[in-house]
């Protein structure tokens, strides 16, 4: 039997506000380094009086552990082709080769299992409806196949015992996942691994997606904000990839589609340095053209995180907020890099589209495609500093407490200082000449300062990119950046302020600006959404 998982653990963090003698202490403590950043505002002006002072918040910060729970795959019988009707097994066989010589790729046909699943009502309805659903929409949207004439399983997946209904196949389906819960004081949220492959291809077609009920018995359903959502989406998207096949487990299975045969480990993987590389054609091309670096022969792996999290994860500094590094990160996107690899298993055809702009270290060389730490580049910083992501989505200081970096300090948002959703923070800001929605991003400037917000150095404003121009507004008064850093005196109110202009080329290219975000169950490109299987409209927002 097969069993490839995966865990998440968790670290808390927490954005804690205090009142003490007439004035608002803010105390923001970054997601992965634990430093504490104290903004004093002052209580003696008269429009204070109206703020809405924070609560008490915890903030989930998801590590991958992937590879302390991968099980001994029994190689001589990975399939169990005996327990399977010869003549099902031929017609199968059959099948997929006409598919194969036709280029018969269709839509990935998934199949969620319950039946082990028990949770209280209203987080089988979270998990079921909000997350799982939005998640298999999205491999639906983005992920073709050639399909299976019919299933057969039987045994355990996991902790799983197979339904007896399985064991005379089922049809119309491509993978089964049974979603499983339990209730452990182990510091993971959700586990998933693939318990099945595919008799001719290798595809895995089973796996188990597992939700530890302590994490969601904290949680108030009636009060999860919108950016919190869309995380536990990329949470569980990120645990699926893993069943499709991104695992250091599967590498062996990866095939040639022509000839049905397996690729063989060493034309995947390169061990170099001190780490793992894949080094699959396509995405070795992806390396060259979005960093810039011509003579790039591998895409690396993370190395840090122990074994559990090394090996089967891309590497942080050169990946950033790739939803498939180890850890989560806000703003997380599955880029090009993810969908070439699943496509270079040979399993899979790949609807790029569906695919996420992905920014970090665009055009900026070699150095950080090989995995270092350059400082100047705009990702990484000086400890201690405070300031903006460096796609400019939140407001964030130099995170040095990452351990999937060696003490590297990026630009990494807070947990609640996402521009695009409203927090208790964010909308206090929003209160004195701040934004927050789907076209906020965050800039530098002295206007949270010379208000009372001691310490802070960024803010989030409304804004947007055109013709090479930023136009950024504070309280229905537009300002145009036309240059990089230049510096544009601003009022709100009685204040007077600056603001520094970012590097205009780059703001430009990270601009999303779609309809609600597309609701979390889309794909943001430009102005676009790509809806996900099973939703549509403008934004999204209708569930089918």
């Amino acid at each position: 039997m097969i069993f490839l998982s995966t865990l998440i653990k968790v670290a808390s963090v927490a954005t804690i506000v205090l009142l003490a003698g007439g004035s608002t202490y803010y105390y923001l403590k970054n997601d992965n380094n634990n430093a504490t950043v104290t903004n004093h505002l002052k209580g003696n002006h008269a429009h204070n009086t109206n703020i809405h002072h924070a609560k008490l918040e915890q903030e989930d910060v998801h590590i991958c552990n992937h590879g302390h729970f991968i099980k001994e795959i029994e190689i001589e019988e990975p399939e169990r082709p005996a327990e399977i009707p010869f003549e099902a097994r031929l017609s199968h066989e059959q099948m997929l080769i006409k598919n194969h010589k036709q280029g018969n790729w269709q839509t990935i046909r998934i199949k969620t299992d319950y039946s082990s699943f028990q949770a209280s009502q209203q987080q089988a309805d979270f998990i079921e409806n909000k997350l799982v659903k939005a998640a298999t929409g999205f491999l639906k949207a983005a992920i073709k196949v050639y399909p299976s004439s019919k299933l057969f399983l039987s045994g355990q997946c996991g902790s799983v015992a197979i339904p007896r209904s399985y064991k005379n196949g089922v049809s119309n389906v491509d993978l089964v996942l049974f979603v499983t819960a339990t209730t452990q004081q182990d510091s993971w949220v959700a586990r998933a691994g693939a318990c099945r492959l595919d008799p001719t291809t290798l595809r895995p077609t089973a796996g188990t997606l597992e939700f530890n009920l302590k994490y969601f018995n904290q949680l108030d359903f009636s009060k999860l904000s919108e950016g919190k959502w869309f995380k536990w989406i990329q949470t569980t998207i990120h645990e699926m990839t893993h069943v499709l096949g991104f695992s250091s487990g599967l590498f062996p299975y990866y095939i040639d589609p022509d000839t049905m045969q397996k690729l063989g480990v060493n034309q995947i993987v390169k061990t170099q340095g001190g780490r793992d590389w894949i080094i699959l054609p396509k995405v070795v091309n992806a390396v060259k053209s979005h960093f810039g670096c011509q003579s790039a022969w591998g895409a690396p792996l993370e190395n840090n995180g122990g074994q559990g999290t090394a090996g089967s994860h891309w590497e942080r500094t050169t990946f950033g907020n790739e939803a498939m590094t180890g850890s989560e990160f806000p703003d997380s996107v599955i880029t090009l890099f993810t969908f070439n690899l699943l496509e270079s298993t040979g399993w899979y055809n790949m609807d790029h589209k569906q695919s996420e702009p992905f920014n970090w270290g665009k055009d900026e060389g070699c150095p950080i495609a090989q995995g270092k730490c350059v400082q100047g580049l705009r990702e990484f910083c000086t400890p201690g500093s405070e300031g903006c992501s460096s796609d400019f989505t939140g407001i964030a200081s130099c995170s040095t407490g990452d351990a999937l970096t060696d003490g590297c300090g990026y630009w990494r948002a807070y947990g609640n200082s996402d521009c695009r959703y409203n927090s208790d923070f964010i909308g206090q800001l929003a209160q004195y000449g701040g934004y927050y929605g789907n076209d906020g991003k965050c800039f530098f400037t002295t206007l949270p300062t010379k208000i009372g917000f001691q310490g802070l150095v960024s803010d989030c404003f409304k804004a947007t990119c055109q013709n090479n121009v930023v136009t950024f507004s504070i309280s229905d008064k537009s300002y145009q950046c036309v240059t990089s850093g230049q510096v544009i005196n601003v009022r709100y109110s009685y204040y007077s302020a600056k603001v520094t202009c970012p590097d205009i080329k780059h703001f430009c290219s990270t601009q999303r600006i779609c309809p609600n975000s597309c609701s979390g169950v889309g794909t943001c490109r430009g102005t676009t959404c790509y809806c996900w299987s099973g939703y549509s409209g403008a934004d999204c927002s209708i569930s089918e």
